[in-house]
């Protein structure tokens, strides 16, 4: 019974474990090892979570919150993770999370990296609370969200992408979306602190289900606030929203914003802190389109399609990303046409008479602000942003290529722009200034494009080269090499470029002797070469040469206008070395004496280039007086009645007549140097012009000098007393007029072949033989009648004298026969106008009738004995009567007509064509010798 009783008595219960501290937890959580077998059971208890919470708020009060807290925190964590999924402790870490979130809105710990940690450690496990838990944690974070004004502050956003995915995808959330679409709505409407933008962009990259309207918001948002970030987190900040485009988030907006927000708001500050922020932000924007090629592609399609993105920092962006070889055309083709559209665009607007002139002034700005955007991204291409420094010399050089002879009236300068050719200079002279590196590269397009291109478009590139030269003399110099090689293709060149290139490296033959010698000899060896457009360029070399050292003596050492650049003490040498000479002229005389006996062409060249050499300074005149004398006597005969021997001026080969002598240019030459001499001043040339052009100062030079100018004086005097006289010596005349007869009946042929036979189409004449029937109806049947008169007034006055009497026979055997090849000619004109439908005539003036009378031998011959009654019949219309016959049968009846002569004496108006035959015989085709002794001649009739 008693043993009944024991077994009957209660039993006790095990004796609980004290409760754990938190002193305990994390001696706990520091033992090594631990597992989740040893962890106690107060933990597993979901009863624990309230004196598990306490703990934090108690530590929270400590004197140290952040370490006491921080170590509290991590201890249960890592605790926590030995089995995360276990029930209790995914339900302790959703009151853990909330309640230490609490602690840091509170500001009861600080915002510091302690707290940065355990906001990490709490995010890795966030997956881990119960879903219906997670709305509270994201309403917690985004509570006082205004109350961010620090970097530390928004620590806690760090959660808020992770709590959003989560409640986006879980099916345990009713309304999920519509949730988080709220949530969004409350951080748009809140007021953002500079630093919680920074902080939005980077975590909004994490949100990848933003609707298109509120990502529009967002990005509308950001950039309105962009004003007020640090300047030092803009790149970082434009980093996050590159990163942002990558993954779609409004790609155009993003780029559109970042390109307007530093070309136009923070853009108009002109800082060097600014520039280079811009320069970091470049150097992102070009990884970014290396890592994204699709951004690239937006880059150029934004400036294709909206002009209102051009400034600077576009301009730069498309220097940046054609750095990537995959856009290096496309981003320069985009800039190049984008330049040149907003010039043509002007240009319509600007001759069209119906615009307004505020739209035309609308334009002119557009242009304007181009030019500026250009010519500023290219000054600041060296703040941090030197990877663009070959774009800009690419760009450059598409602008002044883009000139071309075709456009450049479309794309000159007009009144208030810069044009594209001074624009496209203006931005490699000032790389070329800025960067060092760039010189090279420059040089070396400028050979290659000018050795390259056609005429007209390397003529840009000249243009750029000579303004290199001149404002740049001492850094040229140290591409002296470059510049050789490019002489050595000087005969190979077009004459035009190859004079242009001289002509632009002249300001640098100041400065360096050895590249004037060195184009002095490529001169020598171009001026052998059989070319006419050759040795003209070449002639055209010497001439500038020539100039530019009169110039140089004239105006002093140092007139070179004034450079950025400073000239080393061996340029300085150089320099002074090559200032010194003085017998520039005395050299290359040899080389010009050469070109008195080259074409006409080359002999016009340097006729003018005497005069311009002359206008530099005139008292110089005296020496090329001496150097032209000897052969300006070759034509002049002072002892003789006609002065000039015009007869040496002109050869004739293999059936043509060739102009050898322009003796019209030398007689001009001659003219304007003679005006050209100081009237009222001492006759004594000063001594830059004897030095310049070789000569020493002696009496006996002087002497010579002078009667060279008496010489030249005297004679011109006299040429000009005989040509307004008109009488030409009798072989002169009577040459004169049977070579024009016979260019008349080539020209009567030309016509006549152009005229298609019957039953085959008829072709319209060429530019080139209308250009031909217009001068020679203008410009030499006109005068050619006035000729004619003239000589047949000079028969009348001089008809008394003896001598006179051959002169007259002869021209009136070649006369007649002018104006019938004349008239021939005109015919052809009139029936190849009227089968092609081109009035070819158009120029031509209406004949006047030419009626002839008899005079009487009394008239005419003096003592020589004529017989009185063989009148000589000559009219034109014996020519127009034979047109329908042969061309054999109309020679013969122009030489005589029943041993008549027939003599024949214009009006002086030039003669539409007549219907009348073509001689086909020889321009020497004249009456035949038995002739009877004429009585009477033939004048023009008083009625007329």
């Amino acid at each position: 019974m008693i043993a009944r009783r024991e077994n009957s008595k209660p039993l006790n219960p095990p004796p609980q474990p004290p409760p754990l501290t938190d002193v305990d937890i994390v001696r706990l959580a520091q033992e090594q090892p631990l597992s989740s077998a040893v962890i106690p059971s107060f933990l597993l208890s979901p009863d624990s979570h309230t004196t598990l919470i306490s703990f934090l708020h108690s530590r929270s009060d400590s004197p140290s919150p952040s370490l006491s807290v921080t170590e509290y925190v991590t201890s249960l964590l890592f605790i926590i993770s030995l089995s995360p999924q276990d029930p209790s402790f995914s339900s302790l870490l959703s009151p853990l999370t909330l309640s230490y979130i609490h602690l840091l809105n509170s500001h009861k710990i600080p915002h510091d990296p302690n707290s940065s940690k355990v906001i990490q450690l709490l995010g890795y496990y966030l997956e881990y609370v119960p879903k219906t838990d997670i709305k509270s944690v994201a309403d917690a974070i985004v509570t006082d969200l205004s109350q961010i004004v620090s970097t530390d502050d928004a620590q806690l956003l760090d959660l808020l992408p992770q709590c959003l995915t989560l409640i986006y995808h879980s099916d345990e959330i009713e309304g999920g979306r519509d949730y988080v679409n709220s949530l969004f709505d409350t951080i748009l409407m809140c007021n953002w602190s500079k630093v919680l933008l920074v902080k939005m962009v980077s975590m909004f990259r994490e949100v990848p289900f933003l609707d298109k309207v509120r990502a529009a918001e967002f990005l509308q948002k950001v950039f309105a606030g962009m004003k007020g970030v640090d300047l030092q987190d803009l790149p970082s900040l434009v980093y996050q929203m590159l990163i942002l485009v990558s993954k779609g988030f409004g790609k155009r907006e993003v780029i559109e914003g970042i390109v307007m927000f530093f070309g136009s708001q923070i853009g108009s500050k002109v800082t060097s802190i600014i520039r280079q922020v811009e320069g970091t932000v470049l150097l992102h924007v070009n990884f970014a389109v290396k890592q994204d090629p699709s951004i690239g592609q937006e880059v150029i399609d934004l400036i294709k399609s909206n002009m209102g993105a051009f400034n600077h920092f576009s301009v730069t962006v498309l220097l940046s990303v054609a750095r990537i070889r995959r856009f290096s055309d496309s981003s320069i083709g985009i800039l190049r046409l984008a330049v040149l559209a907003t010039y043509r665009d002007y240009k319509f607007t600007k001759d069209c008479k119906w615009l307004p002139d505020g739209l035309k002034e609308e334009y002119l700005q557009n242009v304007k602000l181009v030019e500026t955007a250009v010519l500023r991204a290219v000054s600041e291409s060296n703040y941090g942003r030197e990877h663009v420094v070959p774009s800009i010399v690419q760009f450059g050089f598409a602008l002044l290529e883009s000139v071309a002879e075709g456009n450049r009236k479309e794309l000159g300068t007009f009144e208030g722009t810069t044009g594209v050719e001074k624009l496209g200079i203006q931005i490699l002279k000032t790389l070329f200034e800025v960067h060092d590196m760039a010189r090279d590269e420059i040089i070396e397009q400028c050979k290659f494009r000018i050795l390259s291109l056609k005429p007209g478009q390397s003529t840009p590139i000249l243009k750029l080269l000579g303004s290199l030269v001149k404002s740049y003399p001492y850094p040229m110099l140290e591409h002296v090499s470059r510049l050789k090689e490019l002489l050595d293709y000087f005969a190979f060149m077009d004459g035009g470029v190859a004079s242009f290139l001289v002509t632009a490296l002249l300001p640098l033959f100041r400065f360096s002797r050895d590249l004037q010698g060195y184009t002095i000899l490529v001169v020598r060896k171009a001026m052998f070469r059989h070319q006419d457009t050759v040795r003209v360029a070449a002639l055209n070399a010497v001439i500038n040469l020539l100039l530019a050292e009169q110039l140089c003596n004239k105006d002093g050492l140092y007139s070179l206008q004034d450079s950025s650049s400073q000239a080393s003490c061996s340029q300085q040498g150089e320099m002074a070395c090559s200032m010194g000479s003085g017998s520039l002229f005395q050299e290359l005389s040899g080389l010009m004496q050469r070109c008195l006996y080259q074409q006409a062409k080359v002999k016009e060249v340097m006729y003018n280039g005497l005069v311009k050499l002359v206008v530099v300074d005139p008292l110089a005149a005296g020496a090329v007086f001496d150097f032209l004398l000897p052969h300006f006597l070759r034509f002049y005969r002072e002892d003789e009645d006609v002065h000039l021997d015009i007869s040496c001026c002109v050869k004739s080969e293999h059936g043509k007549i060739y102009i050898e002598e322009p003796l019209d240019c030398l007689l001009s030459c001659i003219s304007w140097i003679l005006l050209l001499q100081p009237h009222g001043k001492s006759n004594c040339p000063s001594d830059s012009s004897l030095a310049c052009l070789g000569f020493s100062f002696s009496q006996e030079n002087e002497a010579g000098r002078i009667l060279s100018r008496e010489k030249f004086s005297s004679a011109l005097s006299k040429i000009r007393k005989f040509l307004r006289s008109g009488n030409l010596e009798d072989t002169q005349a009577e040459q004169l007029i049977r070579l024009t007869g016979k260019f008349y009946k080539h020209l009567a042929q030309m016509s006549k072949l152009r005229i298609s036979p019957k039953g085959c189409k008829q072709l319209l004449p060429g530019l080139k033989f209308q250009k031909l029937v217009e001068i020679t109806c203008k410009q030499l049947t006109a005068p050619l009648y006035n000729f004619v008169a003239l000589v047949q007034r000079n028969q009348q006055e001089n008809a008394k004298s003896k001598a006179f009497i051959n002169k007259i026979k002869r021209e009136n055997r070649c006369i007649p026969d002018l104006i019938f090849q004349i008239e021939d000619y005109e015919k052809y004109l009139i029936h190849l106008s009227k089968a092609s439908k081109v009035n070819l005539l158009r120029h031509a003036k209406r004949s006047t009738s030419r009626d002839f009378k008899i005079l009487e031998a009394r008239n005419i011959v003096g003592e020589e004995e004529v017989p009185s009654n063989e009148p000589i019949l000559n009219n034109s219309a014996a020519h127009n009567d034979s047109s329908e016959k042969s061309d054999d049968e109309d020679g013969d009846d122009d030489d005589t007509e029943n041993g008549v002569e027939k003599d024949l004496c214009p009006e002086t108006s030039s003669d539409l064509a007549a219907d009348s035959g073509s001689d086909d015989k020889e321009e020497d085709a004249s009456p035949k010798a038995k002739r009877t002794k004429r009585s009477r001649i033939v004048q023009d009739s008083d009625d007329d």
